[in-house]
């Protein structure tokens, strides 16, 4: 008799279970097979997006102002409802001196962060856009 299949029939019934248990989920997993891969590509899309806005935001950070841009767009064409990165791009175009862009994507931010209650988002959106709407000479 081979090792291996005296191990099979030596199993305790602890790891019998545990087994079943294993088994019983794969299959649960697999029958909602449609759902799951669906979950699976709308998290794809969202750390993509979050991959491409963090990147944006360090290029913002070293003065790196049109690449920021460029990975912001990218960032919130996958993810447009993201507030952090309206709150970013509307910095970016601010740097950029197009400050009616960065109006709106700041009033888009704090919209955004209070519907999904990001309270913080919120709050720094408003203070950047009553910055700005102070550099423009406009009153919040």
């Amino acid at each position: 008799m081979s090792r291996n299949h005296s191990n099979r029939r030596d199993r305790s019934p602890k790891h019998r279970r545990a087994y079943a248990l294993g088994l019983a989920l794969a299959a649960a997993l697999a029958s909602g097979c449609a759902t799951t891969t669906l979950g699976e590509e709308e998290a794809t899309s969202v750390s993509e997006a979050e991959a491409k806005r963090d990147l944006g935001s360090d290029y913002l950070s070293s003065g790196r102002t049109a690449m920021a841009l460029r990975e912001l767009q990218a960032s919130l064409e996958l993810d447009p409802s993201d507030p952090v990165s309206h709150l970013w791009i509307a910095e970016a175009y601010r740097r950029k001196g197009q400050l009616s862009k960065a109006r709106e994507e700041f009033e888009a931010a704090v919209l955004l962060a209070e519907k999904r209650r990001d309270t913080q988002t919120a709050q720094d959106a408003r203070l950047s856009l009553s910055a700005l709407l102070a550099q423009m000479g406009r009153h919040a």
